[in-house]
């Protein structure tokens, strides 16, 4: 699977703003908490925090199948701070993602991440006031095959399905309070993992991941946002995952000295 590594940029889930610039964060922003470059602290260890081998052994099996599964899907998706709605179409395979964020009354967002790099374009949509309207695809190179992706330029979705699946299925770091609990999700029966960290270096945001036995992600939900499955088709083609227009390069806004995150 081609890494979208970002520092911690699966913070929940964030609306990404065309061409990715963090000042105009969009609903994709709202669901993975933003621009900032905050490290959040890990929730201290508790008894109710602490794994038994059983559910952590569950999620790190699921989150594999994950991994290798390759499927569109539809999801829905939400932020409440402040209140944001959309869609994302998910195209995956075990080398590939791609993901089409749409909002209303703003330009569609493409995310891909593949063996040539992760790339953020915008698509022709509605017409709508500049800056937000478009004719004409558009694409920028967010980072090389095998590159992190800049904080100030990542868009911070992909990760749900790209490294946060990674952690979930192999760090020790990871953590499952209680019970894992079946859920049914836009009709599919789906196992859900109420996930916590250990530490902070980890790229992943507490809260509650879902999957069908077949390592589809069902939900991911969080404290101000969330996706959740609407529906799944078949597995995609090669041609999904072309680019709609040549990349351009692009360069990381440099952060004003004094600023924190």
């Amino acid at each position: 699977m081609p890494r979208s590594a970002g520092g911690r940029s699966s913070r929940g889930v964030r609306w990404p703003a065309p061409v990715v610039v963090c000042s105009a964060v969009g609903l994709v922003g709202v669901l993975l908490a933003g621009c900032s470059a905050h490290q959040p602290t890990p929730p201290p260890s508790t008894g109710a925090q602490t794994s038994t081998a059983g559910p952590l052994l569950a999620l790190r099996a699921a989150a594999a199948r994950a991994l290798h599964a390759s499927y569109t899907a539809t999801y829905r998706a939400l932020g409440t701070s402040p209140p944001r709605s959309g869609t994302v179409a998910v195209y995956r395979t075990p080398d590939a993602v791609r993901l089409d964020v749409t909002e209303t009354g703003a330009a569609a967002l493409r995310i891909l991440v593949t063996a040539q790099g992760t790339f953020s374009c915008t698509l022709p949509g509605p017409p709508t006031p500049p800056p937000t309207g478009t004719s004409a695809p558009a694409c920028v190179t967010l980072a090389g095959p095998k590159s992190t992706v800049p904080p100030s330029l990542d868009p911070g979705l992909q990760h749900v399905f790209t490294s946060t699946l990674e952690a979930l299925a192999g760090s020790d770091d990871v953590r499952v309070a209680g019970t894992p609990e079946p859920r049914t999700i836009a009709g599919y029966s789906a196992t859900c993992f109420a996930v916590t960290f250990t530490a902070a270096s980890i790229a992943l945001t507490p809260g509650t991941y879902c999957f069908t036995a077949d390592g589809i992600l069902a939900a991911a939900l969080f404290r101000s946002s969330s996706i959740s499955l609407i529906s799944v088709d078949g597995a995609p083609v090669p041609g999904d995952f072309q680019l709609p227009a040549s990349p351009v390069p692009l360069t990381p806004q440099p952060t004003p000295a004094g600023s924190g995150g």
